[in-house]
């Protein structure tokens, strides 16, 4: 079953892989598997080994000469090209595996179903067994205290969005001890009215990047934001381990652990 609920069918190992999307490509060259890739998107820049990896360009839009190009007997991808999918499937006859996890539940069943997709199970439950025994480590660690701070995070500045349910961000921000401030938004990336974030005073608010956070403290009509006024206003290192579901996700989780209660953890 891949990460879009389908039943894939593999006939023989995949010994030419394509992957469109860096979360995949990380997977799979943690799953031993790098060395069988024949192709990857732009976006696909880590490990430093996938940069030796031919690019087919883009998903957005996608170059099907390229991709046909590299004769992938599999095709591993992101959801949010449900179109690109059908077109390579119907069109060109490619067995496309979708792998799209949203929470950390659906990272260990879809990367045990991944490895198995490549005959790599066994480092595949590996790999969730070690990640599992860090986030309920972690989980544990936060669980008994009481404070829950409440937490905005910061997608985009114009227009200003956010992580809502159904997003890795969401989950991570509540497995950290923390209360994500849109938790109970219509999607997984919502459009969030400056009108909602002063209404819901956040005690910490945190950005994609370093240099969006230090915009935020000085942005006009954020000043008497509780989190702007405290400080408490953080960037995160480095983005992708935090919106690419991945190995590296729990790097993600304890930074936020950190963050959210940076006395609990020694910070």
């Amino acid at each position: 079953m891949d990460g879009a609920g389908r039943e894939v069918t593999i006939d023989a190992e995949p010994q030419r892989i394509l992957s469109l999307g860096p979360s995949a490509t990380e997977t799979l060259f943690a799953l031993g598997r790098g060395d069988r890739l024949v192709g990857r998107t732009d976006w696909c820049n880590f490990p430093e080994a996938a940069l030796e990896v031919p690019s087919v360009g883009s998903l957005f839009p996608p170059d099907y000469e390229r991709i046909l190009s590299t004769e992938p007997d599999l095709v591993v991808m992101i959801e949010g090209s449900v179109d690109v999918r059908e077109r390579l499937e119907q069109e060109y006859g490619l067995t496309v595996f979708v792998y799209a996890p949203a929470s950390f539940e659906q990272l260990y069943a879809q990367m045990v179903a991944l490895g198995q997709a490549v005959n790599a199970r066994e480092a595949a439950e590996a790999i969730v067994a070690e990640i599992q025994g860090e986030v309920d480590a972690i989980y544990a660690k936060v669980l008994p205290i009481s404070y829950s701070p409440s937490v905005f995070y910061q997608v985009w500045p114009d227009p200003l969005s956010t992580a809502g349910p159904g997003s890795f961000i969401d989950d991570m921000i509540r497995i950290a001890g923390g209360s994500n401030v849109a938790g109970d938004a219509d999607g997984p990336w919502p459009v969030y009215s400056l009108e909602q974030l002063l209404a819901a005073d956040p005690a910490i608010i945190v950005a994609g990047s370093e240099a969006m956070a230090q915009d935020i403290l000085t942005r006009p009509g954020w000043e008497s934001l509780r989190a702007v006024r405290e400080g408490r206003v953080y960037g995160v290192p480095n983005e992708d381990i935090v919106v690419r579901p991945g190995p590296r996700l729990v790097e993600g989780l304890r930074w936020f652990a950190e963050t959210l209660h940076p006395g609990l953890f020694g910070q």
